[in-house]
């Protein structure tokens, strides 16, 4: 401990410690020992916000991976170190987004809240790779190499407030990071809820090292959820999305992907060849990799041709996707194209001259989907893809299961929630064609809450609230 003080190494060791939590929780039993250390350092020095962060975030995990019941770290609350704006300033234009994903989310959220008047930095780790188009729309961009990094640049800004994004599978700990730096301004960005009654993952076996670090990633979502004061989510789910503790005073916002260009004007396929031209694309998986024949949508790209509709597929496979059987089809069907994966400043362009926007349809008993990632629960999920078949112009089809999206699509007009057995039915499509045909005229509405006016409006508002 004495050699580490001198030379200055002690955070360092202790940040090192930190990025081993994810594959190994049994190393803080290491780093309660340095914290204990800390007592050695002069409070006086610049060094001391950095242990106080230090020793909240120790609190935090340790809440995390061993405590039985959910406890307030009160030391979260202290004024000593708390993040502080000068009081002869007005509250400043300028928001951080904290991520360690390229999500297409960031970049819908960072144009609606600039439409607000509000400048965007982001703040990324130095290993992970952004396009630079992806980071030519940011006003600034800045990269760190360790939570120490993160803790240093927070404490020499004055952003209105700091957004973190995470996934189901990284950004838990750089989140963690960033609230106990700046509790009060922190906003947690629930992008799939992790909690494993709803999420996919459940569902799914990894390999150890993948389950443990998957494990931790919804343990640290877990307390950030039940400590933090500002929650922003695309999805619904009133239960998992609130602390149960009692004295926390939490704000919760519910903010979908904006809409971001109108294509409903463009001109479709149906209206030269008179049938319905279907859609799907993004990330994607096999029934085989799945082990269901509802896994995914090759039921219908095999029923293309009986339906006697146009099934357009634009997939990213997983990695280890065997896509062989969609494939196959793609050489003897007329009817199922088999386009492959597009980026996604062609895509919108593209999908507009399509009819209907197609989600995966679960089947009604959920036990099919055993050993695939669907989420257990899809009531309140909400989909980047529907803010872009709205903006395209198509009808969105989708499981009845998905609550939330099906409600606002039917909603407007432009989508309809579906089971199963319904669409493997002719006289389904048949029937369709009309009411897509006739619902061209109301996208309009559909799009005005979800416009990036209408988004960074309130999102700014919500800073502003901080």
């Amino acid at each position: 401990g004495q050699i580490l003080h001198h030379n200055h190494l002690l955070i360092e060791a202790a940040l090192e410690l930190e990025l081993l939590i994810m594959n190994d929780p049994s190393v803080w039993q290491i780093s309660i020992y340095l914290v204990k250390l800390f007592g050695g350092v002069d409070l006086n020095t610049d060094m001391a916000c950095f242990i106080h962060y230090h020793t909240r975030l120790n609190a935090l995990l340790q809440t995390a991976f061993h405590s039985e019941e959910i406890i307030q770290i009160e030391s979260i609350r202290e004024n000593a170190y708390e993040d502080k704006f000068p009081d002869n300033i007005s509250s400043p234009k300028n928001v951080i987004f904290l991520s360690k994903s390229p999500l297409i989310r960031l970049t819908k959220l960072r144009d609606a809240v600039q439409r607000a008047g509000i400048t965007v930095a982001l703040l990324a780790p130095s290993e992970v790779e952004f396009q630079e188009e992806y980071l030519s729309g940011f006003d600034t961009v800045n990269r760190y190499n360790n939570l120490s990094d993160i803790w240093r640049y927070l404490e020499n800004t004055d952003a209105q407030a700091v957004h973190s994004f995470t996934t189901t599978d990284a950004g838990t700990l750089d989140a963690l990071a960033a609230y106990v730096c700046v509790p009060s301004r922190f906003v947690y960005d629930v992008y799939d809820v992790p909690g494993p009654e709803i999420s996919a993952i459940s569902r799914v076996t990894f390999d150890d090292k993948l389950t443990t670090q998957m494990n931790a990633n919804m343990a640290l979502h877990r307390v950030i959820i039940d400590q933090g004061s500002n929650i922003c989510t695309r999805s619904i789910y009133p239960k998992f999305l609130k602390t149960p503790l009692s004295n926390v005073r939490q704000a919760r916002i519910f903010i979908p992907e904006p809409c971001i260009k109108d294509y409903t004007a463009a001109p479709k396929l149906s209206e030269v060849d008179g049938k319905l031209h279907i859609v799907h694309g993004g990330s994607f998986l096999t029934e085989k990799s799945g082990d269901s024949p509802w896994s995914s949508l090759l039921w219908l790209a095999e029923r293309a041709e009986k339906l006697d509709v146009h099934f357009h597929l634009y997939a990213m496979p997983w990695v280890g996707q065997d896509m062989s059987e969609y494939e196959s089809i793609s050489e003897h069907s007329a009817n199922f194209h088999n386009h492959g994966y597009l980026p996604y400043d062609q895509w919108m362009s593209e999908i507009s001259k399509y009819d209907i926007g197609m989600f995966y349809v679960h089947p009604a008993d959920e036990k099919h989907l055993a050993k695939t990632p669907r989420a257990i629960d899809p009531s309140g999920a909400w989909s980047n893809k529907i803010s872009d078949y709205i903006d395209a112009g198509l009808y969105t089809v989708i499981s009845n299961k998905y609550r939330l999206m099906a409600w606002y699509v039917g909603r407007y007009g432009v989508g309809q929630g579906v089971a199963l057995d319904q669409v493997l039915e002719k006289s389904f499509w048949d029937d369709l064609r009309q009411k897509v045909f006739s619902s061209r005229d109301n996208f309009k509405n559909a799009r005005k809450p979800l416009k990036q006016e209408a988004i960074g409006e309130r999102l700014a508002k919500f800073y502003q609230s901080l």
